[in-house]
């Protein structure tokens, strides 16, 4: 299907002056994208590359990355990283997020202080619910390590029900907008990975000499 027939189909009544409007503003926002992108991958040699002290953890290095570089090929490289890590949230957090249920409000003033209930959402609370004790037995072995109450009261006083965010996506969220900051213009998967492959193919192949 042609995206001419394709916005008549979305437009119903429309133009073709209206069309041709359309059109126009598409490929001025690709044509500007498109020359965004060129002028990076031609600036990009001239971005020193971050330096990583030797005794840092390759946790600590991808965090160093994040939050300081200025590096597109670095950036690019975390962005596909957390990209593929955003699904998979093994944390305690993550963990509640699984199980978590609404809980008697006793509770959460037993565990924790009663001037917090105006940050918590009521919908956590139900005077039939699971007790928080035995929800917080339930969720470590569940996550295969301990959970407290105090994690369950600090959790629900971060998020509402529903609304959770993984520690992945919250550094995807911090990146785009740096990487927006930066460049100019939005990251995206497909730009990443073309611009990753683009460096990585350019590198002379490496010849393993048996001698």
């Amino acid at each position: 299907m042609s995206s001419k027939t394709n916005f008549f189909q979305r437009n119903e009544g429309a133009t073709e002056a209206e069309y041709a409007q359309f059109s126009t503003s598409v490929g001025q926002k690709i044509d500007t994208s498109h020359k965004h992108q060129q002028l990076l991958r031609f600036a990009m040699q001239f971005i020193p590359e971050t330096v990583i002290p030797d005794f840092f953890e390759a946790h600590e290095a991808d965090d160093l990355l994040r939050t300081t570089s200025e590096h597109p090929l670095e950036l690019s490289r975390i962005y596909l990283t957390l990209l593929s890590e955003e699904r998979c949230d093994y944390s305690k957090e993550g963990a509640i997020n699984d199980c978590l249920r609404p809980f008697p409000k006793t509770d959460f003033e037993r565990w924790g202080d009663k001037n917090w209930l105006s940050d918590v959402s009521n919908a956590w609370f139900d005077k039939e619910g699971s007790p928080l004790d035995v929800q917080a037995m339930e969720i470590s072995e569940y996550y295969n390590g301990e959970v407290t109450e105090n994690d369950l009261v600090e959790y629900v006083r971060a998020w509402k029900p529903g609304k959770y965010r993984s520690v992945q996506k919250r550094q995807l969220d911090e990146l785009e907008t740096r990487w927006l900051d930066l460049f100019g213009f939005k990251i995206s998967k497909r730009y990443a990975e073309s611009l990753t492959g683009l460096v990585d193919e350019s590198k002379p192949e490496e010849i393993v000499v048996p001698f």
